[in-house]
């Protein structure tokens, strides 16, 4: 399933940071894959709401060890620490959550714009692939 198929991408063997999101109101587990990248020495980032610039997320390390609490939304999330945060630009592959796909394979979310929001921040020649 999930994790062959990304454990077969040919760019996770030249990556280190990979942000992913824990599961909420029937989207994918990404949990076994997250165990599958950390036993892979990959270093796996969460999404967390930003705390200052409403409508965009930060990313933070997450490890077995990472306390999550519940976001506003219900949403298990880590504490936004500075020293676990990671700028988007340094992210090498980020896993969006999506709703459904449209036709020509446009990612459709929840409706909120966050995701739409943080990854407008990539610069135009960012090494990052978004999937």
């Amino acid at each position: 399933g999930l994790i062959r198929q990304v454990t077969q991408l040919t760019a996770l063997a030249s990556t280190e940071h990979i942000a992913l999101y824990l599961a909420n109101d029937g989207e994918l587990d990404t949990y076994p894959l997250i165990l599958a990248l950390w036993q892979l020495g990959k270093t796996v980032y969460l999404p967390v709401l930003h705390p200052f610039t409403a409508g965009y997320l930060l990313f933070i390390r997450y490890d077995k060890n990472t306390l999550l609490f519940p976001t506003k939304f219900g949403i298990p999330e880590p504490l936004a620490q500075c020293q676990r945060l990671i700028p988007v630009n340094q992210l090498d592959i980020i896993f969006t959550p999506l709703v459904a796909f449209d036709a020509t394979g446009n990612r459709l979310g929840m409706g909120g714009g966050f995701y739409d929001r943080t990854l407008s921040q990539l610069y135009p020649d960012s090494h990052c692939q978004v999937i």
